[in-house]
């Protein structure tokens, strides 16, 4: 996904859609797009999964220190 400035708003960034990605890739490049943008959807709810396991170890954990005073 490319980030762009936005005009009205210094320093505040915008995405380009995945609709304005291909459209930008054009016909040879937008399997490509699908591709890489499906690897990155799959690689997002990994690092989300790992997250909430991470969470709840924590959460466990401070569960036990509490109860352990």
């Amino acid at each position: 996904m490319q980030r762009r400035e936005t005009p009205e708003v210094e320093g505040v960034e915008t995405y380009v859609s995945v609709a304005e990605d291909m459209d930008l890739a054009g016909d040879e490049f937008i399997e490509y797009v699908r591709v890489r943008t499906r690897a990155e959807v799959e690689w997002l709810r990994l690092l989300a999964e790992w997250c909430q396991e991470q969470a709840e170890r924590i959460t466990a954990d401070l569960d036990r220190a509490v109860a352990a005073r």
